[in-house]
Protein backbone atom coordinates (compact mmCIF):
# COMPACT_ATOMS: atom_id res chain seq x y z
CA UNK A 1 0.00 0.00 0.00
CA UNK A 2 2.54 2.41 0.98
CA UNK A 3 4.27 1.71 -2.46
CA UNK A 4 1.52 2.65 -4.42
CA UNK A 5 1.28 6.10 -2.58
CA UNK A 6 5.04 6.49 -4.04
CA UNK A 7 3.90 5.79 -7.35
CA UNK A 8 1.54 8.32 -7.23
CA UNK A 9 4.06 10.82 -6.21
CA UNK A 10 6.00 10.35 -8.52
CA UNK A 11 4.00 10.55 -11.29
CA UNK A 12 2.92 13.86 -9.93
CA UNK A 13 6.66 15.13 -9.67
CA UNK A 14 7.57 13.44 -13.85
CA UNK A 15 4.23 15.68 -14.77
CA UNK A 16 5.45 19.19 -13.85
CA UNK A 17 7.87 20.19 -16.19
CA UNK A 18 11.45 21.71 -15.33
CA UNK A 19 10.81 24.76 -16.92
CA UNK A 20 7.27 25.66 -14.07
CA UNK A 21 9.81 25.26 -11.30
CA UNK A 22 12.20 27.29 -12.86
CA UNK A 23 9.75 30.26 -13.87
CA UNK A 24 8.06 29.67 -9.90
CA UNK A 25 11.75 30.11 -8.49
CA UNK A 26 12.38 33.36 -10.10
CA UNK A 27 9.11 34.44 -9.21
CA UNK A 28 9.49 33.64 -5.86
CA UNK A 29 13.01 35.30 -6.00
CA UNK A 30 11.97 38.54 -7.62
CA UNK A 31 9.28 39.19 -5.35
CA UNK A 32 11.29 38.55 -2.05
CA UNK A 33 14.30 40.60 -3.58
CA UNK A 34 12.00 43.80 -4.81
CA UNK A 35 9.74 43.55 -1.74
CA UNK A 36 11.09 42.80 1.66
CA UNK A 37 13.15 45.55 1.65
CA UNK A 38 10.65 47.96 1.34
CA UNK A 39 8.52 46.06 4.26
CA UNK A 40 12.06 46.43 6.06
CA UNK A 41 12.62 49.45 6.29
CA UNK A 42 8.97 50.66 6.62
CA UNK A 43 8.93 48.49 9.47
CA UNK A 44 11.81 49.61 11.41
CA UNK A 45 11.15 53.60 10.48
CA UNK A 46 7.57 52.61 11.52
CA UNK A 47 8.63 51.38 15.06
CA UNK A 48 11.84 53.74 15.56
CA UNK A 49 10.63 56.69 14.41
CA UNK A 50 6.31 56.09 14.17
CA UNK A 51 5.99 57.89 10.90
CA UNK A 52 5.56 61.38 12.60
CA UNK A 53 9.09 63.24 12.19
CA UNK A 54 10.30 64.62 8.75
CA UNK A 55 13.11 62.20 9.07
CA UNK A 56 10.93 59.25 7.25
CA UNK A 57 9.63 61.39 4.09
CA UNK A 58 13.17 62.21 3.62
CA UNK A 59 14.48 58.46 4.05
CA UNK A 60 11.69 56.38 1.87
CA UNK A 61 12.38 58.97 -1.77
CA UNK A 62 16.01 57.99 -1.26
CA UNK A 63 15.41 54.14 -0.81
CA UNK A 64 13.30 54.12 -3.95
CA UNK A 65 15.96 55.84 -5.70
CA UNK A 66 18.74 53.47 -4.36
CA UNK A 67 16.23 50.85 -5.78
CA UNK A 68 15.67 52.15 -9.08
CA UNK A 69 19.12 52.66 -9.55
CA UNK A 70 20.57 49.32 -8.34
CA UNK A 71 18.00 47.73 -10.93
CA UNK A 72 19.62 50.07 -13.63
CA UNK A 73 23.29 49.19 -12.34
CA UNK A 74 22.49 45.61 -12.52
CA UNK A 75 20.72 45.47 -15.72
CA UNK A 76 23.37 47.21 -17.61
CA UNK A 77 25.90 44.93 -16.31
CA UNK A 78 23.82 42.10 -16.80
CA UNK A 79 23.21 43.62 -20.60
CA UNK A 80 27.07 43.47 -21.18
CA UNK A 81 27.42 39.98 -20.13
CA UNK A 82 25.14 38.57 -22.41
CA UNK A 83 26.62 40.75 -25.48
CA UNK A 84 30.39 39.39 -24.79
CA UNK A 85 31.20 43.17 -23.34
CA UNK A 86 34.36 42.88 -21.40
CA UNK A 87 33.77 45.24 -18.09
CA UNK A 88 37.39 44.45 -16.87
CA UNK A 89 38.59 46.25 -19.79
CA UNK A 90 39.42 50.18 -19.43
CA UNK A 91 40.70 50.88 -22.86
Amino acid sequence: MVEDQCVHFDMIVSYQSQSYNIMNTYFINYTLNKFCPYIAIFLVLYLLLEFSQPLVYIIIPFVMYIDRFSFRAGYSVAYCESNGIDLDNNG
